[in-house]
This record gives structure tokens, sequence and C-alpha cells, in this order.
């Protein structure tokens, strides 16, 4: 019972978490803050984001050297986030079936 209030808590967190960045990135579409920076940064916090995640096994290898990259950081974090967490519900919704 615990783990399905638990399961509950974490799926309102992140729809609550999904608004707040959809309003988030609604009020600054128009002001990209565009800088240098390397592509791993963006991987690594993913990794460590979803490292916790149950039956999930996300590994990432990094390319070297570096890849720089002249874009929004925060949009490009939200992009990369996006598209794992929209995989990890196709899983989910795969296996359910």
């Amino acid at each position: 019972m615990a783990a399905g209030v638990a399961k509950t808590l974490v799926e309102q967190i992140d729809h609550l978490s999904k608004i707040a960045s959809d309003f988030s990135q609604f009020a600054n579409i128009g002001n990209p803050k565009r800088e240098v920076f390397d592509l791993h940064e963006i991987a690594l916090s993913l990794t460590s984001l979803y490292d916790m995640t149950e039956n999930l096994m996300f590994k990432w290898v990094p390319a070297h050297p570096k890849i720089m990259v002249f874009a929004d950081k925060t949009q490009l974090n939200r992009l990369f986030t996006n598209l794992l967490q929209n995989a990890l519900e196709a899983c989910e919704e795969r296996t359910k079936k």
C-alpha cells in the first residue's frame, strides 16, 4: 500500500514539475540565453536524475573530445529530459500491454 502511495506522489510531483516547466518555457521562449558549454554537462546531470529510477538502466558513455555547443543550456536540458521521459513512458506503456 505504501508503495502505491509513494508512486502516486512521485507521479503528481512529475506533473507539477512539467506544468512549472511549461510555464517557464513559455515565459522565456523568445529570450534564449546562448552560451558555450560542453554537451556532456547535460548528459551527466540526466544520468544523476535517472540513476535512481526503478526498472531503468541509463548508461552514458562520454565521447571524447568535449562536445562544445553554443546554445541555450536550459532549453537543451529540457529537450533531452523530455526525450528521455517520453522514452521511459513509452516503455512503461509497452510493458502494461
